[in-house]
């Protein structure tokens, strides 16, 4: 359940925003091929239920922590939540990463501690080649690629297309085409969400973040505080520096939150089973939750043991609405 020490504390975190808070967090656990959770398009009913809960605001301020997601949910998630309120802000208490950080670009002010992150959003995954082989790739590799290739002096459309023919050999081609759309989906997004702010940004600003957003900072896994944020890639005045007094509430609700999704410790299945060889386990792995009510991601498992060797299975997922939140 959600503890009334986080309600307190959310209350009074709105209170210093002027704002009405909307918490959303997803999962990192240890070990994260079991435990992790990510954006994903089932959230957008749950947030038109508390929306419409909530009622149309002057301000929503979401309470946002992921390591990112899907691509096609932050543009209809940003979207629907600004047809509940004037003003839209996020709240980062540690990593907003990819698909949180466009969903954090939708955002009229990002309000960031020390410890606040976002990243490239350039999307990195692991492609099935076939049966036996994956590969994991980033989309700016493949045009990192052909660009490596134009500056050690490689002009000639022939010896281009012999690049091309050399990258077919390593990723198929309907996956090149596939990573060429994903390219241009990002760009896009990131353009259209920019668009929504209440203070209209021109277009050329637009476009500079955007690449610097997309391509320019050379790794997906680059993490970027607020001084660079702020610096580098141009956001000055959508990135807000939380006050002193919010930065001890944003990191102290963060912490009640971490503590009800385990993040502070990882599973040991041999520490779990002790002298069992089955266990159930359960957990929570995502949280949206606002004074309207809760919502959690909750998964069971199964845990087992046989000749020294450790499974753990995953046999339901389901999103729950908590009680206990007034």
């Amino acid at each position: 359940m959600i503890t009334k020490k986080i309600t307190d504390l959310s209350n009074q975190l709105a209170k210093s925003r002027s704002s009405t808070i909307i918490t959303y967090l997803t999962t990192d656990k240890k070990p994260e091929q079991f435990f992790r959770t990510i954006i994903a398009s089932d959230i957008l009913p749950i947030f038109a239920e508390q929306l419409l809960a909530l009622g149309k605001q002057k301000k929503i301020s979401i309470f946002l922590q992921s390591n990112g997601g899907f691509l096609e949910t932050p543009w209809p998630l940003v979207n629907l939540i600004r047809e509940y309120c004037e003003e839209l802000e996020v709240i980062l208490p540690d990593k907003a990463l990819s698909a949180a950080t466009l969903i954090s670009l939708g955002a009229d002010k990002i309000i960031m501690t020390p410890s606040s992150l976002l990243s490239p959003v350039d999307p990195a995954g692991e492609l099935q080649i076939s049966d036996k082989i994956k590969k994991n790739i980033q989309v700016e590799d493949v045009a990192g690629f052909i660009d490596f290739a134009k500056e050690i002096g490689i002009k000639k459309e022939e010896q281009l297309v012999e690049c091309i023919k050399m990258l077919g050999t390593e990723i198929p081609p309907t996956f090149l085409g596939s990573i060429y759309r994903t390219k241009k989906l990002i760009s896009s997004l990131t353009n259209r969400l920019l668009k929504l702010h209440k203070i209209k940004l021109t277009e050329e600003r637009m476009k500079l973040i955007e690449e610097k957003m997309t391509k320019d900072l050379f790794a997906h896994n680059h993490y970027i505080n607020r001084r660079e944020a702020r610096e580098d890639l141009k956001l000055d005045n959508i990135i807000v520096d939380a006050k002193e007094d919010e930065e001890k509430l944003i990191h102290e609700i963060y912490n009640l939150y971490s503590k009800q999704l385990e993040l502070d410790k990882e599973f040991n299945p041999k520490n779990f089973l002790g002298t069992n060889t089955s266990r159930k386990y359960t957990l929570k792995r995502s949280i949206i939750d606002s004074n309207a009510f809760s919502y959690a991601f909750i998964s069971d498992y199964d845990i087992s043991t046989m000749e020294g060797k450790y499974n753990i299975l995953n046999v339901s997922n389901n999103w729950k609405k908590l009680r206990g939140r007034g």
